[in-house]
């Protein structure tokens, strides 16, 4: 059967990660992370071996949503037509 609506995942923290590793998803959702995610040799590593992971050159501050919304525009660019999973944190009062 056919991925009728493939995926992107964006993590842009260290968390976001571990979870995009914990559904299993490096054979069929491709990753995007901020340059301060992975260290080059997790880049390289067994955990990411055959997986489709783009580096941005730039990291994004906690509660940037401006910069998470510019970086899901860019991943949008690449992959149209994909939905876009994007960690994401609320602050409550």
């Amino acid at each position: 059967m056919s991925n009728t609506h493939p995926m992107v995942f964006f993590a842009h923290t260290r968390k976001g990660y571990e979870s995009y590793r914990s559904l299993g998803l490096t054979a069929t959702a491709p990753l995007w992370v901020t340059a301060d995610v992975l260290a080059q040799d997790e880049l390289h590593g067994p955990e990411l071996s055959g997986a489709n992971v783009t580096v941005f050159t730039w990291t994004i501050a906690p509660g940037d949503t401006d910069a998470v919304a510019e970086a899901m525009h860019t991943i949008a660019e690449h992959h149209p037509g994909h939905t876009i999973w994007a960690e994401g944190t609320a602050t409550l009062d």
